[in-house]
Parts: C-alpha cells; sequence; structure tokens
C-alpha cells in the first residue's frame, strides 16, 4: 500500500509480494494510478506498507 498524497487514503499497488522479496527489490521511483483520486502517484519502496489484498471481483450471472 500507498498513501494518496491528496487525500491521505491508503492506495493498493497491485503488487504481491513478501517481506523477503521487497527486501531486496531496488528503492527505484515507481507510479501507480490512484484508486481514489484519479491521480497517478509517484512512489519509492521505502513508502510502502503491507496490507491484505482487497477483494477480487468477480461478474455473476448465469451460464448458457
Amino acid at each position: 500500500m500507498i498513501r494518496c498524497p491528496r487525500t491521505g487514503s491508503g492506495i493498493y499497488t497491485g503488487i504481491e509480494t513478501d517481506q523477503i522479496s521487497l527486501d531486496r527489490t531496488p528503492d527505484v521511483p515507481v507510479h501507480t494510478r490512484c484508486s481514489v483520486c484519479g491521480r497517478e502517484h509517484m512512489w519509492w519502496k521505502r513508502e510502502t506498507w503491507f496490507a491484505d489484498a482487497p477483494p477480487v471481483r468477480r461478474l455473476t450471472g448465469t451460464a448458457s
């Protein structure tokens, strides 16, 4: 997760990893489209925190 600099809300980055893999990743700038304000935010690994992934949206309907 990262924090939206506009609203302060937590944003899911879409990246799923574990602590060991994250520790091995370089701290370089990354861009993510914000699901809260709609803007693109640049962030660094050092600004992230772990959280559960949001639920997956599933299409419902009847199968033919």
